[in-house]
């Protein structure tokens, strides 16, 4: 985890909740607090089931047409001048059955809402989906010979890798 002011904690266990974006680090003493996201640059979290590390990122000029981004951790697919990250969040989906008409779901879940992003250097969001049309509407300034490139590696975008891979292409060009 890389604070702000240059502060490096390697054994610090973290925690992200997906549902409130909120970063949640424990302290030696045995609790937990949450981490104001201006604090903290970035940090990775260890899967130890599959060996892999999972770099989050804070970018304190990203934006959309929409919304200010710059206190949102992103997962980070893919760095480049183009980039490729993803937000991680949840939902919460109420309970439904008292109605005759219901979907008989007993109790409240929380179900995956990840999104994925383009990141440019001038720290403008362009949200992608998975699929073609997407892809080449986000990355619009280049679309002919992205769209070639795509085409000759056959690439379908149904897949995380294939948006990588799309990206990768896209920054090539």
């Amino acid at each position: 985890m890389a604070f702000v002011d240059g502060r490096v904690f390697e054994e610090v266990p973290p925690k992200y909740n997906a549902y409130s974006k909120d970063w949640v680090m424990k302290r030696p003493g045995g609790d937990s607090i949450i981490v104001f996201p201006y604090q903290v640059n970035s940090f990775i979290i260890n899967d130890s089931a599959t060996k892999s590390n999972f770099e989050f990122k804070r970018y304190p000029s990203a934006h959309t047409s929409k919304y200010d981004m710059r206190d949102i951790y992103f997962l980070t697919l893919y760095q480049e001048k183009t980039s490729l990250v993803m937000l991680i969040s949840k939902t919460l989906k109420k309970a439904d059955y008292k109605d005759p008409y219901s979907n008989n779901l007993r109790y409240d879940t929380f179900e995956d809402a990840n999104e994925y992003f383009s990141l440019k250097t001038d720290g403008s969001l362009t949200k992608i989906k998975k699929n073609k049309k997407s892809v080449l509407g986000a990355l619009s300034d280049k679309e002919e010979a992205l769209k070639s490139l795509m085409d000759q590696e056959k690439l379908d975008i149904k897949t995380e890798r294939d948006l990588v891979v799309a990206v990768a292409k896209y920054n090539a060009i």
